[in-house]
């Protein structure tokens, strides 16, 4: 009987449980956009769909950091090699891609403006070969799938991030 309860019962209390941590990545690329964006920068964390083009989205996650403006939102996640495995950054990198690209096929349908942002927040990804090509990978799919791909190390990263959110609305 307890096997069958563990099994079938607490299993569904891991998973809540599991829903309510803390998105540590989410965490820090909150520091990298504070720390280049200044820290009078406004953004909210765990934007879903809903908040965003006004209803549910199928395949679409909420987003790390979502900045209003005037005409829409600009979208900011990633992934973090400090903080993951390379397996997890690339399933992270992948849930990011498909979020971002379900949003832009629901921006035009809702007439809302949407710029989306990947970073790679890399750590010592250069050190072994899987977490060198888990960086290569979520670049390359960010590059794909958001106006702009960023790689902290990157002298220019900060740079790029200010410029776009200065930038109105194209």
């Amino acid at each position: 009987m307890e096997m069958l309860l563990a099994r079938y019962v607490y299993l569904s209390k891991g998973k809540k449980a599991r829903k309510e941590q803390h998105d540590k990545v989410g965490e820090e690329i909150a520091i990298f956009v504070r720390s280049n964006a200044g820290p009078d920068i406004q953004f909210r964390t765990g934007v879903s769909a809903r908040e965003i083009v006004g209803h549910k989205v199928p395949g679409t996650k909420p987003v790390a950091i979502a900045i209003p403006n005037e005409r829409g939102w600009t979208l900011i996640d990633g992934v973090d090699l400090n903080q993951s495995t390379a397996p997890a950054a690339i399933n992270r990198a992948d849930d990011v891609a498909r979020t971002y690209w379900n949003y832009s096929r629901a921006a035009a349908e809702a007439g809302v403006e949407i710029r989306r942002v990947g970073v790679v927040l890399n750590g010592h990804s250069h050190l072994s070969p899987p977490t060198h090509e888990a960086h290569d990978y979520a670049l390359h799919r960010f590059r794909v799938d958001a106006d702009l791909a960023l790689d902290n190390v990157s002298t220019e990263a900060g740079m790029q991030l200010r410029e776009l959110l200065a930038r109105k609305e194209e």
